[in-house]
């Protein structure tokens, strides 16, 4: 909205202008029957300019036109006079039948006549031109006429001839222009002959006569301005009254002129609208008296004295706020805007006067307005602060000062980013000033950002919010008048530091499970390729004497065959397919376990300066688990910590037994009840908050460039934990040391007693047929050297639709199936077509992955045992000879 004391100012200002223009008008008007001898003068001086203004504007062409035909008869020569651009302005005078109707009849006589025209209509003030025609020889001449100085018209004289021109030049003429010669010189002999000397005494006195009108032409043009002028003043006040009577009446505002005595002379149709008086009833009153409130008169007129002196109110303000009185006696509010004039008489009042009734109910109903929307944003659940288009701020509720420990008392007014202090702990522009100010880049303040509209949402680390580990989603937006004017700006903010972390869960989760299934497919054909190297490396060995170089060089690439195998499964395990044997077991005996390896040796012997101290808990409950794995976790818990100690340092290894009812840390949600613990912990270097979210990620390492170490083990640790449905806790200070605790969920099974050892003789084969079927060459071939070692009759197809082929008019005691074979039909399949031909086949079923779905699927149908490659000779007749006997020993396991 426009400042209303601007606008009546402005139109105080303009009613004032007015007047004095109306008396100056006035005078001007006065003066100008004092001043006709001036205006005699003034015809000779000089004007400025001249342009627009034609030869036909200032004479009358009837008069030009009677002179011109007069004189031409008296001299004998024909006349017309031109504008300067060859336009024709009277009629032509005495023209002869040979200029008229024989040379202008073809285009090349006009066209030499325009040029002849041009010639001797240019400008020349000193004198006529005068010079033969171009298109018989003809004599012409011409003289300039000007107005004001400026070239208007040109007249133009001649066709006549004189005892220069030869019949042979005309008769040359002629043929020039395309007319028949004995025409052409009989309309030429009608030409009047003239002498040279004599054309030229006429175009002189043609020449005087074009002077005459040039000095007419100006005294007119002169005269012309001169009643211009006039009329434009009578019009200006005309139009000033006119204006005055139109912006008074127009107007919603009272206009009301006093004079120093107090008296009204000027009472606009608004004022008789809003104080209910007609003009005639308020010019020449008492204007206090009229209209001031009987309780206000003293005073007002006391401030009328001193205006009148001085031209000055008491107020500084030049917009007053005060009561007046309509004419049945209602006293209603008015904001008066008061200016002054001083006047041959003394100073006159002009007051605007505005009935701010409705405004005065308007601002109390905005007042509760406000208020009520304070209240809103005061009890709204969000934190929420609104700051004006100068950064203070108007606005900090409750929610607010929840979270920050600021009241409202110490924020309100404030500016200069302080806002930003108890989020940041530094005055910076935050998503509130992005909003206010779009110029202001913020985007690398915020986690998250985003623009819709007018509206933002940004998502931030705040270390100044208590504890200090706090994250929080905002929203700000710009607010507007009722115009569209940005007033101000709003920031919503909420506690987002539980979904963030959520977040940040799901996808570490996601990632894992990404890269899982990456190092799935990686291992599985890691598989395929050291299954054949260790069975062939087993079968070189079994056929070599045990003291020759060739047994050990063959031990040795089978066992570094099987380690490469180990990584395989921390790859399968890391792709959750590698957890499948669920025995009851107890961590103090994985524990002792680990502390008789070689691996622990090793390690010991590769840190000597490190003390590992091992505390188990008496009484320790069993969990459910693979005692394979979970040795694995604890081997890589200790690896771990020894490398994080920078040379000499201590590890200690605990078990205990604890009751959760709370999650722990990184945890939304844990199942309560008893837990059996394992943790390692370690004095090193500690873990840095930018590693800490990545430790568990596969293939994360900090080691040096050359040390031990695939960057598996913790993605491994955290893959083991998660499929024994436990919990892992990590607590790390820089500097001092870190702590790794499994929580794995209790059973109150007990542990099973330990198989006897089964003799090698018990599974080498008796002749038995054996179907090996599986998609890569080099893994039947193995297969199949394995099995005939052992004494089986084998055969090979090199997926499942050969394999039913083979079955359809034959039988075997065994199939060695691959679950998983690409393309066509995998082991399930296959399997449960084979049992429509043959209900009772048995079969072992073979895989680079542990256990799954699938071949729990086949066994229910019938399958037996599961082994996964890669196989050794024991292992794979083992399983063959377990299921060829199923029914005579059932004690077998599902998987070997």
């Amino acid at each position: 909205m426009a400042d209303p004391s601007a606008t009546y100012q402005q139109l105080v200002e303009e009613i004032a202008s007015l007047e004095r223009q109306i008396k100056r008008l006035e005078a001007d008007h006065r003066r100008a029957g004092e001043t006709l001898e001036d205006r005699a003068a003034s015809l000779t001086e000089p004007v400025d300019d001249a342009a627009g203004i034609e030869f036909e504007d200032l004479f009358d062409l009837d008069e030009i036109q009677r002179l011109q035909d007069e004189l031409c008869r008296a001299a004998g020569v024909a006349g017309l006079l031109t504008g300067t651009d060859g336009r024709p302005i009277t009629r032509p005078s005495n023209f002869s039948r040979f200029c008229r109707d024989i040379v202008r009849s073809t285009d090349r006589g006009q066209t030499k006549c325009r040029t002849s025209d041009a010639q001797l209509g240019q400008h020349h003030p000193e004198g006529p031109i005068v010079r033969p025609c171009l298109s018989a020889g003809l004599w012409g001449a011409g003289a300039s006429i000007t107005a004001g100085g400026r070239h208007i018209a040109n007249w133009l004289i001649g066709q006549v001839r004189n005892e220069a021109q030869s019949e042979e030049s005309i008769r040359a003429y002629a043929r020039e222009l395309g007319i028949d010669e004995e025409t052409f010189v009989e309309a030429f002999y009608e030409v009047p002959v003239m002498s040279t000397q004599q054309f030229h005494l006429v175009a002189q006195a043609f020449f005087t006569v074009a002077s005459l009108l040039s000095r007419a032409a100006f005294q007119n043009l002169q005269q012309a301005r001169y009643i211009l002028e006039r009329r434009r003043a009578g019009e200006a006040l005309s139009k000033s009254e006119s204006l005055i009577r139109a912006i008074t009446d127009s107007v919603q505002d009272a206009i009301v002129m006093m004079d120093p005595e107090g008296r009204i002379s000027f009472w606009n149709k608004a004022a008789e609208h809003i104080f209910g008086y007609a003009k005639e009833e308020a010019i020449g009153a008492n204007l206090h008296r009229l209209v001031a409130p009987e309780r206000f008169l003293e005073t007002y007129s006391r401030a009328f004295e001193m205006f009148r002196k001085s031209g000055r109110t008491h107020s500084p303000e030049r917009d007053l706020k005060l009561w007046a009185c309509r004419k049945g006696g209602e006293e209603f509010p008015i904001e008066l805007s008061l200016s002054a004039i001083h006047l041959e008489d003394g100073w006159h009042s002009v007051g605007i006067m505005r009935d701010i009734t409705e405004r005065r109910e308007a601002e109390e109903e905005l007042y509760e307005s406000r208020r009520r929307l304070e209240d809103i944003i005061e009890f709204l659940p969000d934190a929420t602060f609104v700051i004006d288009r100068e950064g203070k701020v108007v606005a900090w509720n409750r929610a607010i000062e929840t979270l920050t420990g600021v009241t409202k008392d110490q924020m309100l007014g404030k500016g200069d980013y302080e806002y930003a202090m108890p989020f940041y702990g530094e005055r910076r522009p935050i998503l509130i000033d992005y909003a206010l100010h779009p110029e202001i880049e913020l985007e690398h303040d915020y986690a998250a950002f985003q623009r819709v509209g007018n509206t933002l949402f940004g998502e931030a680390y705040t270390p100044g919010i208590p504890p200090g580990d706090f994250y929080v989603y905002a929203t700000a937006s710009v607010l507007y008048d009722s115009k569209g004017n940005v007033i101000a700006a709003i920031e919503c903010i909420r506690d987002d530091t539980e979904r963030k972390r959520l977040a940040d869960r799901l996808n570490r989760a996601e990632k894992m499970e990404g890269l899982g299934r990456l190092a799935g497919g990686v291992a599985h054909d890691m598989n395929n390729v050291l299954g054949v190297l260790v069975g062939c490396a087993d079968l070189l060995r079994a056929s070599l004497p045990k003291d020759t170089p060739c047994w050990k060089y063959a031990d040795d690439i089978l066992n570094s065959g099987l380690r490469g195998a180990a990584i395989i499964q921390d790859l399968l395990t890391l792709a959750r397919r590698g957890v499948a044997v669920s025995e009851v077991v107890n961590l103090n005996s994985i524990v002792d376990d680990y502390l008789k390896t070689p691996e622990f040796d090793k390690l010991k012997t590769d840190h000597p300066a490190v003390k590992i101290g091992v505390e188990l808990s008496d009484g320790l409950l069993n969990t459910r688990g693979s005692p394979i794995h979970l040795s694995k976790t604890l081997a890589n818990l200790v690896s771990n910590a020894a490398e994080a100690l920078p040379g000499s340092g201590e590890i200690s290894i605990r078990t205990e037994n604890r009751y959760l009812d709370v999650p722990i840390q990184g945890y939304d949600s844990m199942k309560e009840g008893d837990y059996t613990i394992l943790s390692v912990s370690d004095t090193g270097k500690g873990i840095s908050d930018l590693d800490m979210g990545k430790i568990f990620e596969p293939f994360y390492t900090n080691k040096v460039m050359g040390r031990s170490g695939t960057g598996l083990g913790l993605a491994v640790v955290w893959g083991t934990v998660k499929d024994h449905d436990g919990y892992i806790d990590v607590k790390s200070e820089e500097g001092v040391g870190s702590t790794f605790t499994i929580y794995l969920p209790v059973t109150r099974e007990e542990i099973a007693k330990r198989k006897k050892v089964i003799d090698s003789l018990a599974y080498r084969g008796k002749g038995e047929t054996i179907l090996v079927v599986d998609d890569i060459k080099e893994q039947r071939e193995l297969a199949i050297n394995m099995l005939s070692v052992l004494g089986y009759s084998v055969e090979a197809a090199a997926s499942g639709e050969e394999a039913c082929e083979r079955l359809l008019g034959k039988t075997v005691d065994l199939l060695l199936l691959d679950m998983v074979m690409d393309p066509g039909m995998d082991g399930l399949e296959t399997y449960r077509k084979i049992l429509e031909t043959h209900p009772r086949q048995r079969a072992v079923i073979v895989s680079g992955f542990s256990e799954t779905e699938r071949v729990k699927k086949a066994q229910a149908l019938g399958a037996g045992v599961f082994v996964r490659k890669p196989y050794i000779l024991e292992k794979i007749g083992l399983a063959v000879r377990r299921e060829l006997d199923r029914g005579k020993d059932d004690d077998v396991s599902s998987e070997t």
